[in-house]
């Protein structure tokens, strides 16, 4: 595959021998640090998460298209994992978390594998665009879950985890997913190729923005924003001014392209 021809083992500079001696010593490393440095909860959810990639979603791509849904469960596993090993525990709040990344995964790798859906066909790996050419359903697909993941990243504001400026930031940057998917949906196959280069870093962002607002966030007995609010020192015209830029920012993304181009994207599928 050229997307993957640079890489050390399909460039020769390993040999697979070298490559699976290497691997499996991560995994024995990575699992005796989590039962030294954790617990036996966050332990348990890395073995379970290998044994799912290796042993279940890594045969699935030579055999079904549904190895990318297959994948996705064992791929969102990570904030899991962190909030066992901080918490000893599985919450709804660490749920969410994990729905997040479980949808995000479906616009990055579909656009990635329309981008190199060629690439995919000739290794014989079973991608949905491979046997998508038109793109109609790579594309409903992408969109489904990248509006899906608008109300599940509000979540954390609903359970208590998250404020308001939370709520409003990851509204923003929700829409502004759709908003990028809907407008690669609706054009030239260049669209594409740059959605899939704006996922990864929106990912990024949403993972900065995660942590500034819920480290100032009234949930958090540490941060300097619970301090104010205990002391009845809160500023509401700061809160008031940024929920009045997101929401701004908002309704512009929705009028300003969002309404004529989901028309464009149902009327072509």
């Amino acid at each position: 595959m050229r997307r993957t021809a640079s890489r050390p083992l399909p460039s020769g500079q390993l040999q697979a021998r070298e490559a699976l001696w290497f691997g499996a010593s991560l995994l024995v490393a990575g699992t005796l640090y989590l039962a030294v440095a954790s617990n036996a909860l966050a332990t348990l959810l890395g073995i379970l998460t290998s044994a799912a990639y290796l042993c279940v979603y890594t045969p699935f791509k030579r055999r079904t298209t549904w190895a990318t849904l297959v994948g996705a469960f064992p791929g969102a596993v990570p904030p899991l994992i962190g909030w066992a090993a901080a918490r000893g525990t599985i919450t709804v709040d660490a749920g969410i978390l994990y729905a997040v990344l479980f949808l995000w995964q479906f616009p990055h790798f579909d656009a990635i594998s329309w981008v190199y859906r060629e690439d995919y066909r000739r290794a014989g790996i079973q991608m949905l665009p491979v046997v998508d050419p038109e793109g109609k359903r790579t594309f409903r697909e992408i969109l489904l879950t990248a509006a899906l993941l608008v109300p599940v990243s509000l979540l954390p504001a609903v359970t208590g985890l998250a404020g308001a400026h939370y709520f409003f930031g990851a509204l923003v940057l929700g829409i502004m997913l759709v908003e990028v998917c809907l407008w690669a949906a609706a054009g030239e196959e260049q669209r594409s190729r740059e959605m899939g280069s704006c996922t990864r870093p929106w990912f990024t962002c949403r993972c900065c923005w995660d942590c500034y607002s819920t480290t100032n966030s009234p949930g958090n007995l540490n941060s300097g924003r619970q301090r104010e609010i205990m002391n009845g020192q809160e500023n509401p015209v700061e809160l008031l001014v940024i929920c009045a830029v997101m929401l701004v920012l908002s309704i512009f993304g929705i009028l300003g392209g969002l309404s004529s181009r989901l028309m464009g994207v149902l009327t072509a599928c």
